[in-house]
C-alpha cells in the first residue's frame, strides 16, 4: 500500500511517497513528483488533496506528515476559507476610510499572506491593497508594485494619500534613470519604509529570467564559461542579476496579473524571477478576470504567487482542464474537467477571495445595454463581400485590396466594418501584410457616434474601440462638430493620460475616447454616465475592463449607466459576441460568481451578470 510522509532531510521539505511499481503512472499525475531513490512531491496543501484523491482510502499518513497538515489546515485553511467569503471586517473600525467588505478583504490577506484578489472590477482593489500594505507596515517594509503603465502615477497618488509616512518611487525614463531610481531606492529602504511602482513591460529588462521547461536561456561567458555565443553580454544575459533582483523586496503585488498569462514570454518569466527571491514573504495578484482565456492561463499567475504548490504547467494542465486536439495539430483547452473539478477548487479557493458588485455595492446604478445597429455604405459593402469571399476587393479610389490568412483578413474586415479604407503605402508589394491602411470619411458607425452623443445632452460619455486609428477618425469628426473631447491611445503619454482623465472627471471635457489596450484598464471614468461600444475587442478581458471603467464605486452619482453598442449589420461582430459568451462560461468555471449570486440572494435573483447582459444586448443580432 502507498506511504507518504515528511521529508526534512531536504531543503525545502518534501513529501516522500513510498509506492508499488505499478503505481508509477499514478504518482506522476500530482504536478511536481520527481523520483531521486524514492518518490518526492512538494510539500504543500494541493499535494495532500491530491495523493488522497488518486490513491484514496489506500494511502497510509505518516506522524509527520499527518501533524503538518493538521497544522497547515488549523492555521491556515481554515482561516482563509471561513474570510474569504465575509464582506465585515473580524474587528470594525469606527474611523475606517475603506467599505466593510474591503477591510474584510485585507483580513482575509493578512491571514492567507500570499494569493489572489478577483474582486469584481470596480470594487476598488487598489484601496483593499493599500489597506493591506498599512496593516503590515514597518519600518522595514519594502514592496514592489508591478502594474499596466497607464495606471503607474494612479498607484503612486494613492499611496501618497493614503500612506503619507511611506516613499514611493516610480520607475520611468531611460534605462539609466531607472536604475539610478532603484539605487536610490534600496538606498532609502535601509531606514524607512519604501514602494517601488513599475510597469509590466519594463520588468524584463529590469530582472533576470526564471526557467520554464526547455525554454532555453541565453547566458554570457561570465554565467557559462562553455557558452558559445560572445555576443551576449552581461545586459543581454537572462540570467545574469539585474536592477531588481537582490533588492529585497519582502511583498510583491502584481496588478492585472492575468496579463502573464503566457508562460515562455519574457515579461512572465521576469516577473516570475522576482516573485521566487529568498526575500519575498507575500505575494498577490490583483485581476477581475482570472482566466483570459481558459484554466491554462491561470497557471502562470499562480506559479507567480505560489510556485511550490503550482509547480509545472502540463502535469496542471493534464489534470484539470478539459483538452482535445484541433485540426491543426495543437492542443486546445475547452474548460475545466468536470472529473476534477471540486479537487481543483479544494486546492484554489483557500487563496481566492473574489466580491461581486451585486453583493457588496448594491448602490451601483443599473447598467442599460442598448444596440445601435448601422448599414454599411454601398462602397463598403461591396468590398467588404468580395473580401471575405474572394479575399480581394477595389477600394473607393480603385487600389486593388489583397488579405492573405484568417487573422489578417479578420482584421481587414473589422476595419471595412468601421470605416471606408484606403492603401496609404506599400512597403513590399508583394506582401499584403505590409501594407499601410487608413481609415477615412464617410463612416457609418461614427455617423451615430455623434447622433448619440447629441442624444445625451450634457450627459459626459466615453468612447471604447479597440483600434487608434478608428479612435483617431472619430476624434477628427468630433473636432469638426465641435465637441470638446480628449483621447487616450498608446500614442498618448503618461501625463497626457491622466491629464484627459482629470478633464473628464473635472467637467471640462464631455467626451473621452480610448482604445481598450491604453486606456480599459485601472482607470476611474465614473464621471461618465454613458459608455459607447464602436468597435469591440476580440479578449474577453478587454471587454469586462472596459464596461467597468463606468460601472464602479463613484458611478453612484448616476441614476442608470448607459453601454450603447455600435453594430454594423451583417458582419463578422456578431461572431465577436458569440466568442465573448464562450470565454464568459470559462470564467464563470473558475470563479462560480453564479453560485455567490444565488447563495446572497437566493430564488429572487435576477440575473444580471456579464453573460446575461451581453446575450439580452444582442437578442435578435447573434
Amino acid at each position: 500500500m502507498p506511504f507518504a510522509d515528511m521529508d526534512l532531510s531536504v531543503n525545502p521539505p518534501m513529501i516522500s511517497v513510498a509506492t508499488q511499481w505499478n503505481e508509477k503512472e499514478l504518482i506522476q499525475q500530482i504536478p511536481g513528483a520527481r523520483y531521486q531513490n524514492q518518490w518526492r512531491v512538494p510539500a504543500t496543501w494541493a499535494a495532500c488533496i491530491q495523493l488522497r484523491a488518486i490513491f484514496g482510502d489506500r494511502l497510509i499518513l505518516g506522524k509527520g506528515l499527518i501533524a503538518w497538515a493538521t497544522d497547515k489546515r488549523k492555521n491556515l485553511i481554515v482561516p482563509s476559507m471561513f474570510s474569504r467569503d465575509l464582506m465585515q471586517p473580524m474587528v470594525a473600525r469606527s474611523d475606517d476610510k475603506l467599505y466593510p467588505f474591503q477591510r474584510a478583504c485585507v483580513d482575509f490577506m493578512t491571514i492567507t499572506q500570499s494569493g489572489l484578489i478577483g474582486d469584481e472590477m470596480g470594487c476598488g482593489k487598489t484601496i483593499e491593497v493599500i489597506g493591506y500594505l498599512e496593516s503590515i507596515n514597518t519600518s522595514d517594509l519594502s514592496a514592489l508594485i508591478i502594474c499596466p503603465n497607464s495606471v503607474k502615477h494612479h498607484w503612486r497618488n494613492l499611496i501618497a494619500s493614503w500612506l503619507p509616512d511611506l516613499s514611493v518611487f516610480v520607475l520611468e525614463g531611460t534605462a539609466a534613470v531607472r536604475r539610478k531610481t532603484i539605487a536610490d531606492a534600496k538606498k532609502e529602504s535601509k531606514h524607512s519604509s519604501v514602494v517601488v511602482v513599475t510597469n509590466l513591460e519594463s520588468v524584463r529588462t529590469l530582472s533576470r529570467l526564471a526557467p520554464f521547461g526547455s525554454v532555453r536561456l541565453k547566458k554570457c561567458r561570465e554565467c557559462d564559461k562553455y557558452s558559445s555565443d560572445e555576443n551576449i553580454t552581461e545586459r543581454t544575459c537572462q540570467i545574469h542579476p539585474k536592477p531588481l533582483n537582490g533588492f529585497g523586496f519582502s511583498t510583491i503585488i502584481i496588478d492585472e496579473i492575468h496579463r502573464i498569462k503566457a508562460p515562455k514570454s519574457q515579461q512572465t518569466r521576469a516577473v516570475w524571477a522576482i516573485c521566487h527571491e529568498p526575500s519575498v514573504q507575500h505575494v498577490w495578484g490583483l485581476t477581475g478576470t482570472p482566466i483570459a482565456n481558459n484554466i491554462g492561463d491561470l497557471w502562470s499567475a499562480m506559479h507567480a504567487i505560489d510556485p511550490l504548490q503550482y509547480p509545472t504547467r502540463s502535469t496542471f494542465v493534464d489534470r484539470y482542464a478539459l483538452t482535445s486536439w484541433n485540426v491543426f495539430g495543437g492542443l486546445d483547452v475547452a474548460g475545466l474537467n468536470p472529473e476534477t473539478s471540486e479537487e481543483f477548487h479544494r486546492i484554489f479557493q483557500p487563496s481566492f477571495r473574489r466580491m461581486l458588485k451585486a453583493n457588496v455595492l448594491p448602490q451601483l446604478p443599473k447598467e442599460v445595454h442598448t444596440v445601435r445597429e448601422v448599414e454599411l455604405s454601398r462602397g463598403q459593402r461591396a468590398m467588404y463581400n468580395n473580401i471575405s469571399e474572394t479575399l480581394m476587393a477595389y477600394t473607393d479610389d480603385g487600389q486593388l485590396f489583397i488579405t492573405s490568412g484568417q487573422l489578417a483578413t479578420a482584421v481587414r474586415l473589422s476595419q471595412i466594418s468601421c470605416a471606408s479604407i484606403t492603401i496609404t503605402d506599400k512597403p513590399d508589394p508583394d506582401d499584403p501584410s505590409t501594407w499601410k491602411v487608413e481609415l477615412r470619411e464617410p463612416s457609418p458607425k461614427i455617423d451615430e457616434l455623434v447622433e448619440i452623443i447629441q442624444e445625451l445632452g450634457t450627459r459626459k460619455a466615453v468612447v471604447a474601440a479597440d483600434h487608434s486609428k478608428l479612435i483617431d477618425l472619430a476624434s477628427a469628426r468630433l473636432t469638426k462638430e465641435g465637441i470638446h473631447h480628449l483621447k487616450i491611445t498608446g500614442d498618448v503619454s503618461p501625463y497626457d493620460r491622466t491629464r484627459a482623465l482629470n478633464a473628464l472627471n473635472d467637467g471640462q471635457i464631455q467626451v473621452l475616447l480610448f482604445t481598450t489596450k491604453a486606456g480599459g484598464t485601472g482607470l476611474d471614468m465614473s464621471a461618465a454616465s454613458c459608455l459607447i461600444w464602436l468597435q469591440h475587442p476580440w479578449s474577453m478581458v478587454d471587454y469586462l475592463q472596459t464596461v467597468n471603467r463606468i460601472n464602479r464605486i463613484g458611478s453612484e452619482q448616476h441614476s442608470k449607466l448607459d453601454i450603447v453598442h455600435i453594430i454594423a449589420k451583417d458582419t463578422l461582430e456578431s461572431v465577436k459576441i458569440a466568442r465573448l459568451q464562450e470565454k464568459l462560461r470559462r470564467l464563470e468555471e473558475i470563479t462560480q460568481d453564479r453560485a455567490k449570486l444565488l447563495s446572497q440572494h437566493g430564488n429572487t435573483l435576477s440575473l444580471d451578470n456579464e453573460e446575461a447582459k451581453i446575450t439580452s444586448a444582442f437578442l435578435g443580432v447573434v
